[in-house]
C-alpha cells in the first residue's frame, strides 16, 4: 500500500511540474510602452513611442526628440529604456537610446567608435560598450 502512495505522489509531482511548464509558455509577452505623457504647463500631451526619434539624459530628465518637437519628462534612461520594446530601441550611448527605424548610417571612427547618423541628419556617437548590441539588432 506504501508504494501506491508514492507511485501516486510521483505522477502528481511530474504532472505539476508538465503544467507549470505549460503555463509559463502560455504568460503574456511583455507590455511595452506605445505613448508616453508628457506633462507641460496645465496640460499633458501623449507622445506616441513611434514618433520618437532619440532620447537623451539631461540630468534628471529626459529629452524626448520626434521630428517636430523636443518634450523633457521627468525619468531616468534606464528607467525608459526597460518600457521600450528591445526590437525597436537601442541603447547607443550611456546617455542615449535611438529608435532603430530612424536610423540612416553608421561610420567608423577610432578606437571602436562611431558615428551614427538619423533620418532627419542627427548626428550621435556609438559607443564602444553597446555596439555589439545595435549590431546584432541590426542583424536581425
Amino acid at each position: 500500500m506504501g508504494d501506491t502512495v508514492e507511485v501516486q505522489s510521483t505522477r502528481d509531482a511530474i504532472l505539476e511540474e508538465r503544467l507549470r511548464r505549460l503555463l509559463a509558455e502560455f504568460k503574456e509577452p511583455p507590455k511595452y510602452l506605445k505613448r508616453i505623457p508628457v506633462k507641460q504647463k496645465e496640460k499633458t500631451t501623449l507622445v506616441l513611442v513611434d514618433d520618437i526619434d532619440w532620447i537623451a539624459a539631461a540630468g534628471h530628465y529626459l529629452e524626448l526628440h520626434t521630428q517636430s518637437k523636443t518634450y523633457l519628462i521627468r525619468e531616468k534612461i534606464s528607467e525608459i529604456e526597460m518600457k521600450l520594446h528591445p526590437e525597436n530601441f537601442v541603447r547607443i550611448h550611456h546617455s542615449i537610446i535611438i529608435n532603430l527605424d530612424r536610423l540612416k548610417s553608421l561610420h567608423p571612427l577610432f578606437k571602436g567608435d562611431y558615428l551614427i547618423i538619423l533620418h532627419d541628419g542627427t548626428e550621435l556617437s556609438l559607443s564602444r560598450t553597446h555596439h555589439e548590441r545595435l549590431m546584432s539588432l541590426l542583424k536581425t
